[in-house]
C-alpha cells in the first residue's frame, strides 16, 4: 500500500494570473495539502501537466489552500495560457534540492562571515532564489555586481526578492 506521500493526486485547475505586485501565472491545488502530506508551509512536489513533469513547491495561501506557480518555461513547454483549464496531478517530492552557491557569492561569504550567517538563516526557497539570481548573470561582472548587491541588502537588513520587502 502506498503512503500518502507516494500517492498521486489528480485534479483540474484553471490557469490564473496574479496581478497585484509581482505578476505571475499559477494554479490552485484544490485539496488540503496539510492533510494529504502532513506538512505545513511550502511543500516540494512533482507536478505533472500535459504529460510533462516539473519540480515545484506548493505555496501556502491565507485561504488555507496552496498555489503552484507556473513560470514561462512551464507554460511554453505545455502550451497553456491564462484562462485554460488544465488536467494536473502531483505527488510529494522527497528529494531535497541541492543548493549551489555561485563562486562570486561564496567569495562574499568568505570575506564577510556575518553575511554568510545571515544567509544561512533564510528559508531554503529564498536562498535558492538568491543563488539563482546571481548565477543567471551571463558575464562574470554581472555575477560579481549581483553578489555585491546581495551583500548590500544584507548589510542594510532589507530584502526585496520577488515578493514583499522584509526586514531580517
Amino acid at each position: 500500500m502506498k503512503s500518502k506521500k507516494q500517492t498521486e493526486y489528480p485534479f483540474l485547475a484553471e490557469v490564473l494570473r496574479e496581478t497585484s505586485g509581482i505578476r505571475f501565472h499559477y494554479i490552485e491545488f484544490p485539496l488540503s495539502a496539510e492533510k494529504l502530506f502532513g506538512k505545513k508551509g511550502s511543500i516540494r512536489v512533482i507536478l505533472t501537466l500535459n504529460k510533462a513533469s516539473f519540480k515545484r513547491s506548493l505555496m501556502p495561501q491565507s485561504s488555507g489552500f496552496h498555489r503552484l506557480i507556473l513560470g514561462g518555461d512551464i507554460r511554453k513547454k505545455t502550451g497553456i495560457s491564462e484562462g485554460d483549464t488544465v488536467s494536473c496531478s502531483l505527488r510529494f517530492d522527497p528529494e531535497i534540492p541541492e543548493l549551489i552557491i555561485p563562486e562570486e557569492l561564496d567569495a562574499i561569504f568568505e570575506m564577510e562571515p556575518e553575511i554568510n550567517q545571515q544567509f544561512n538563516k533564510l528559508p531554503p526557497g529564498m536562498k535558492r532564489q538568491i543563488c539563482t539570481w546571481v548565477a543567471e548573470g551571463k558575464k562574470i561582472e554581472t555575477r560579481v555586481n549581483r553578489s555585491l548587491e546581495i551583500m548590500k541588502r544584507f548589510q542594510n537588513g532589507k530584502f526585496h526578492f520577488g515578493g514583499k520587502e522584509s526586514t531580517r
